[in-house]
């Protein structure tokens, strides 16, 4: 464990609020089928409509966390900014060696290298070492080898994340109605990887009923109680 003595005015995970509403008068051309090799842009290309508008109309986790061939995607009719980058994830202008709150526990998403859940935590890379936690079921249970940061991660394994201490996330459950997790981590203070931790098993929704949208685990309002931070790994 390692104390810290950090300002509370500076560690604050403070964002400009994002929507997580659906706009006016929400309506769907259709569905589209997901092909072999399909990714968010090539299918945005496809049927004519932002990336944005499309992971936000199918509630995505990550915009590079694609549902599985065969799966079908909503296709909102209304798309007033075609180009819209705001719900891709950006690197944080400051990181942390620690997340408020938690989980203690991260499970690993196809794509996911040290690096990539780094960015998702708001983490310094270097906060998260090589350590790797249980793999996933009938998966090996030998150590796992060093890897670069930018090394594919085995997907389904338990990644240690550095926690602070004293910290808090409130935990309630949400209906996710529309927006991605970058949405939700700036108007929640969160991250999207604290969000990811919870919801392990999601990834997207094409329900056209708010009332049938799926029920997340949302952590929120995560922040430091102290300025005497002790780094639990």
């Amino acid at each position: 464990m390692k104390l810290l003595l950090l300002p509370l005015s500076s560690v604050g995970l403070v964002a400009a609020r994002s929507t997580t509403t659906p706009p006016p008068g929400l309506t769907y051309l259709g569905t589209y089928t997901i092909q072999a090799n399909d990714t968010l842009a090539s299918i945005s290309v496809s049927v004519g409509r932002g990336v944005c508008a499309l992971a936000r109309a199918n509630r995505m986790a990550d915009v590079e966390l694609m549902p599985r061939v065969g799966m079908e995607m909503l296709v909102p009719a209304n798309d007033s900014i075609v180009n819209d980058t705001s719900c891709l994830l950006k690197e944080p202008t400051s990181t942390l060696p620690c997340i408020y709150g938690g989980p203690h526990v991260y499970t690993v998403v196809a794509g996911d290298t040290l690096a990539k859940v780094a960015k998702k935590l708001n983490l310094d890379v270097s906060a998260l070492g090589n350590s790797t936690g249980p793999p996933p079921p009938g998966a090996s249970s030998s150590s796992s080898p060093s890897v670069s940061v930018d090394t594919p991660l085995q997907v389904g394994r338990g990644l240690k994340i550095p926690q602070c201490s004293p910290s808090a996330c409130q935990v309630q459950p949400y209906r996710f109605v529309y927006g991605t997790y970058v949405d939700l981590a700036a108007s929640f203070n969160t991250t999207v990887g604290q969000i990811l931790a919870f919801n392990p098993t999601y990834s997207f929704s094409a329900a056209t009923d708010v009332d049938k949208a799926p029920v997340i685990t949302l952590p929120n309002n995560c922040r430091p109680l102290s300025t005497n931070i002790t780094v639990i790994s």
